[in-house]
């Protein structure tokens, strides 16, 4: 099970955070931002998170613009993928759209960095346009780009509402192709 945590204190003020305990506690799974971590568990140590939460496997831990880092039960090193550049529409949304990206690539096998890059393209949809959820999500071969590209190529990215994504590609019929 993955948890999401999105740990908003003015909603839980008077009221038991209980529920998320609860949650937290059958999560194999947890993301969680770099301010979440220190605002609900005082710390942002995955040593410590680990040996709080026994069921939890895997952190991916978001540190906004700059990267997420993904950690496992029982190492020591992370794998840590910088963010895209994006000119920013909207930031609703954009923390389930990573989610969604990272366990999209979760789901078929694919590396912690491929995942995390999945989730921070899928994320970076969504922050262009306005709304909670992206205009287009990638097709196969936009996931291949994704995934495959070069560090130097992803670094170079730049994603804006006003270009095409750099994983679409024109079609036939000079429409963008997912």
């Amino acid at each position: 099970m993955s948890v999401d945590l999105n740990f908003r204190p003015r909603l839980w003020e008077r009221r038991s955070t209980a529920p998320l305990h609860r949650l937290l506690d059958q999560a194999s799974v947890l993301f969680l931002g770099v301010d979440e971590a220190e605002l609900f568990f005082g710390h942002t140590d995955a040593a410590r998170l680990f040996a709080e939460l026994p069921t939890l496997q895997r952190i991916v831990l978001k540190d906004e613009e700059n990267a997420a880092t993904t950690l496992h039960r029982g190492s020591e090193a992370g794998i840590e993928v910088r963010s895209l550049s994006v000119d920013v529409v909207e930031t609703v949304g954009a923390g389930d759209a990573f989610a969604a990206g990272y366990l999209a690539g979760l789901a078929s096998g694919r590396t912690d960095a491929a995942c995390t890059r999945l989730g921070h393209a899928v994320a970076a949809s969504t922050l262009i346009c306005h709304g909670d959820r992206p205009e287009l999500v990638p097709d196969a071969q936009g996931v291949s780009t994704i995934v495959e590209a070069a560090d130097e190529e992803w670094a170079s990215w730049r994603i804006t509402a006003d270009h095409p994504l750099p994983w679409t590609t024109v079609g036939a019929h000079g429409m963008i192709d997912a």
